[in-house]
């Protein structure tokens, strides 16, 4: 028996005293999260991950979607002496057999039967590019919350709060958009090209690509706040807009 006990003895005297920390990599303890026995806040997660990397891909959809004409085009069948393709910021078109972009700011020289361009058009210009704005700086916010996750667990807040408030705005601002640009077909300088168009009506011309991808990446967008949600409650334990954690 006392040989068993000094082998145990002397197994105890070769192991550490205390276990050595895992490396503090992306996570950090607060002074008062330590007091309050808190859980520690991850810096990066692959939810979070996933949130941002969806963000800025959504951003540079959006982008794409503004910059390019196609949103109305006209049908092959019928043909104006200038076709066109029309979009929220500007227009191309193909007088005397010369393609042609012309943006809406610099539609005075241009050979058009009308240049008064819809309150409807200019109106979605702005909200499109303020909800992209808008969804950019969301993004922008997540990284400081992953980069820094001690600002981020400040008082028990999440930042990505706050890119979820951007979101919503983004995501509001996006579809009120996109429902006010069809009001602009029946105005006089879309009916020189789609001839019967009128509000909400496209007349001989059709619904385009880049419209269609305006759509498609809104609704993508819709599924970012319920990733922020996620973020927030299950990987940082953050209740939703964040209260102190529930244990």
């Amino acid at each position: 028996m006392s040989a068993t006990y000094q082998d145990e003895d002397s197994l105890k005297a070769l192991m550490p005293i205390d276990p050595i920390p895992p490396p503090p990599i992306a996570t950090f303890y607060s002074e008062k999260a330590e007091r309050q026995g808190l859980k520690r806040i991850k810096g990066f997660s692959l939810v979070s991950g996933v949130w941002l990397l969806s963000t800025f891909f959504l951003v540079i959809g959006h982008a794409i979607s503004l910059g390019f004409p196609h949103w109305i085009a006209q049908t092959e069948a019928v043909l104006s002496p200038n076709p066109a393709k029309v979009g929220i910021v500007g227009l191309e078109y193909t007088p005397n057999d010369i393609l042609q972009y012309i943006s809406y700011l610099s539609l005075d020289g241009a050979d058009l039967a009308s240049t008064d361009v819809p309150g409807a058009f200019t109106a979605t210009a702005v909200l499109y590019c303020t909800g992209s704005a808008v969804l950019f700086l969301s993004g922008i916010f997540i990284i400081i919350g992953m980069l820094i996750p001690k600002i981020r667990a400040l008082n028990n807040f999440s930042i990505f709060a706050i890119s979820y408030v951007l979101q919503l705005i983004s995501l509001i601002t996006l579809i009120v958009g996109l429902i006010v640009y069809p009001i602009g077909f029946g105005n006089t300088f879309v009916t020189q090209f789609c001839f019967t168009s009128t509000p909400f009506n496209t007349g001989t011309c059709i619904i385009d690509w880049a419209y269609i991808l305006g759509m498609v990446f809104t609704a993508a967008t819709s599924f970012l706040p319920p990733l922020a949600i996620f973020s927030m409650n299950v990987v940082d334990d953050l209740p939703f807009i964040c209260a102190k954690p529930n244990f």
